[in-house]
């Protein structure tokens, strides 16, 4: 119970939300009678005519099974509390991060699916990318596992760019790499202006 506590004091803002995309991401799978996906869910054409504006941020509170759920979850876990905990140290700043890159991560689909209905986004994908871009300009020689392959950070933030970008020309795969793409570029804009201190970082390790 002290740890929830501790958690909550130092972490607020990655605590909260991170029971908050549990428990409704649950409730929406285990009771889909609720239709919550539609409900919350990013449709742009909603947004855009209907004035739901609400969806460009509840969309990450919905995901399409568990495993969409989990994997979310496991990258936020470990990122976002280190984030805020070691580097922002300012829950303010580690909020506006993550709403500010959902938004803004959205607004390519905003703009290209306004007239098409039947077109729906979901999940946190946005924002976490975000946080972990985030991360990665704090330390960007840290070994990242990705998919049990140990690599350094700054070696999968190249990586990951260029794949989503070569998977979104392709568009069948039902991901949305055009806002992981955005989301990951939203992460480093914000994180240098919220932080100019990661300027530095990024001279020197240019400069070795």
């Amino acid at each position: 119970m002290n740890s929830i506590f501790y958690s909550l004091y130092v972490t607020p803002v990655s605590s909260i939300l991170f029971v908050l995309i549990l428990g409704i991401s649950i409730v929406d799978l285990l009771f889909p009678n609720y239709q919550l996906k539609f409900r919350l869910g990013f449709n742009p054409y909603l947004v855009w005519h209907e004035r739901q504006y609400y969806r460009l941020l509840t969309s990450m509170f919905v995901h399409g099974d568990f495993f969409h759920l989990l994997f979310n979850l496991f990258t936020f876990y470990f990122f976002a509390f280190v984030l805020e905990r070691q580097f922002y140290q300012n829950s303010w700043h580690t909020l506006l991060l993550v709403l500010l890159s959902q938004v803004i991560s959205h607004l390519p689909d905003l703009l290209r699916y306004s007239h098409q209905p039947r077109y729906w986004s979901i999940g946190a994908s946005g924002a976490i990318i975000a946080i972990v871009f985030s991360f990665i300009l704090f330390e960007p020689t840290a070994t990242l596992l990705v998919f049990f392959v140990p690599m350094p950070a700054w070696v999968f933030a190249i990586v990951f760019l260029i794949f989503s970008i070569m998977m979104s020309r392709q568009g069948n795969d039902n991901i949305n790499h055009i806002a992981h793409v955005v989301g990951a570029l939203t992460g480093v804009v914000i994180t240098l202006i919220l932080k100019p201190q990661t300027w530095a970082i990024i001279k020197f390790y240019l400069s070795l």
